[in-house]
C-alpha cells in the first residue's frame, strides 16, 4: 500500500483511516470544517504577507473573488457597505445549516448536505 504521506508508516495510516471512517458523521464534518477554516486563514495570512499595505477586508475580498467569483463578491461588498465596520470571523457552519435542514425536512424536500 502506498501511503498518502511520505513520513507515515502504512500501518499508522491504515489505523488513522479506520478511525476516521468509524467516527460519527458530525465529527467528520467538524474535521472537514476545521481543515477548511485552516486553509482559509492560511490563504488570508499568506496574501497579507505579500501585500503588507492591504488590510483584512481587502484580503478577504481578494480571497472571495479568487475562490467564488466576482458575482458573489459584488453581493458581499454591497451588503458590507451597509455596515460601518466589519472584520473576518470563522463561520459556524452547523449553526447556519441546521435551520436550513429543519426547514427542508418540514417541507419534506429531499436534500443532501
Amino acid at each position: 500500500m502506498r501511503t498518502q504521506s511520505v513520513d507515515t508508516h502504512p500501518d499508522a495510516e491504515r489505523i488513522m483511516i479506520e478511525v476516521i471512517r468509524g467516527a460519527p458523521m458530525s465529527k467528520r464534518f467538524r474535521l472537514v470544517q476545521s481543515l477548511t477554516q485552516s486553509a482559509f486563514w492560511s490563504n488570508i495570512h499568506a496574501w497579507q504577507e505579500l501585500h503588507r499595505e492591504a488590510g483584512e477586508q481587502e484580503a478577504a475580498v481578494h480571497l472571495l473573488s479568487r475562490s467564488y467569483g466576482l458575482n458573489l463578491v459584488q453581493h458581499v461588498l454591497a451588503a458590507l457597505k451597509m455596515r460601518e465596520c466589519w472584520h473576518l470571523q470563522p463561520t459556524e457552519l452547523l449553526a447556519v445549516m441546521l435551520p436550513a435542514r429543519r426547514a427542508l425536512e418540514e417541507l419534506r424536500v429531499p436534500y443532501y448536505l
